[in-house]
């Protein structure tokens, strides 16, 4: 079973589960990312936004807060905590 959560719900006790097309989750760190954006003219504009990073079996993923993934063996956020 597996239900559809947003990135921002994802925390230790997600350890070992699947993670949609991305693996197994091996960790996930919440914070904020910071990327150089190159204007038309060459200018690089420094920006910051809010990430959830993923480490998986398959690699390392920079996901948005608000991300829909589907994870195996969780349960609803809406059943109940």
């Amino acid at each position: 079973m597996s239900v559809t959560i947003e990135a921002r719900l994802l925390n230790g006790t997600d350890l070992g589960r699947t993670i949609g097309t991305f693996g197994t989750l091996e960790s996930v760190s919440h914070g904020t990312m910071q990327v150089e954006v190159e204007e038309d003219n060459g200018n690089l504009i420094p920006m910051k936004f809010k990430a959830v990073k993923i480490t998986t079996s398959t690699g390392e993923y920079a996901l948005t807060p608000s991300t829909k993934i589907s994870i195996a063996g969780k349960r609803s956020p809406e059943a109940g905590q």
